[in-house]
């Protein structure tokens, strides 16, 4: 793969996948389609790098054994959703994110107007929109746990607010590493700096969002079409709970934005991203990452 192409590397690198480099002229694999949306300079494809709670992995991954053995515990049935939505792939991925946007935007301090004019996916806005704009009292309260607890690098996937990036640029070096760098331990500081950077994050979110409205696909949108065409339900693969895997996903956007939800939101509420986000856990086969996210809720209430 061209070393010179970076962007979405985490994302194939390790070809977990795909662990044999073939010898001969075959089907495109799918390290090659996703390379052909690397190297694009929009911003929104600097996707946070959140690191894997391995406690919760292994865990996922007895859920998953048990089941494949017939000894599926009771919460097993949390993970799996039988309905189905009649949206497009398309149209699904526009809602979930679009509804991941208005969700995260409660916690931001700043004011993002409904987006009215999207000739592409004016529909899929109208019929999600009172979900989308249900209201929140939560405002930035569940950040104030970042800025007051004691992170290290064994606790650190407890906080992926922590790994967004708090300057712009290819290197996205993010709230953790700034606030390690410069010796920060002002609480205060932290905050802006992490209020900061969600607010980048959200301007991004905000523009593939527009780009999608506008031109009816975003660079994002293809590498989640590319997993629905390896890994949905109409395929023979499947993607099975691993640390490793969970990393791979965790490094797409509305995977990523997922665990930030789970985390910011009180206690075990939900929200306007669960329904969509249920239909890609469906169509993809990760049914089991929602164990993942309510399993690093649970154990940084524990921080």
């Amino acid at each position: 793969m061209n070393q010179k192409n970076k962007k979405l590397v985490y994302f194939l690198i390790n070809a977990l996948f795909f662990g044999c480099t073939q010898k001969y002229m075959g089907p495109e694999s799918f390290q090659e389609k996703m390379s052909r949306f690397q190297g694009r300079e929009k911003e929104y494809l600097e996707i946070p790098e959140l690191p894997v709670f391995n406690p919760a992995a292994q865990k996922i991954e007895e859920l998953s054994s048990a089941k494949e053995k017939g000894r599926t515990p009771a919460s097993i049935s949390k993970m799996v959703s039988s309905e189905d939505t009649d949206l497009s792939n398309k149209r699904l991925y526009f809602l979930t994110l679009y509804s991941q946007f208005r969700e995260l935007s409660q916690w931001s301090d700043n004011h993002y107007e409904n987006i009215n004019h999207c000739p592409h996916f004016h529909s899929t806005i109208l019929g999600g929109k009172n979900m989308a704009n249900i209201e929140y009292n939560q405002k930035s309260k569940m950040m104030d746990k970042a800025t007051s607890s004691d992170i290290s690098k064994n606790n650190l996937p407890l906080f992926p607010e922590v790994m967004l990036p708090a300057i712009k640029g290819p290197e996205m070096t993010s709230v953790y590493k700034i606030w390690g760098e410069e010796k920060i331990s002002s609480k205060d500081k932290k905050s802006k700096i992490l209020k900061q950077a969600f607010n980048w994050h959200l301007q991004k979110i905000e523009s593939e969002i527009k780009d999608l409205c506008s031109n009816g696909s975003s660079d994002n949108f293809y590498i989640f079409e590319n997993l629905m065409t390896h890994f949905g339900s109409d395929s023979i693969k499947q993607i099975k709970p691993s640390a490793g895997n969970i990393g791979i996903l965790l490094r797409t956007n509305i995977y990523s934005n997922m665990a930030l939800i789970t985390i910011l939101r009180d206690k075990k509420s939900i929200g306007p991203s669960d329904y969509p986000m249920s239909q890609v856990y469906r169509r993809i086969g990760t049914n089991w990452m929602g164990e993942y996210y309510t399993s690093i809720k649970e154990e940084r209430s524990h921080q």
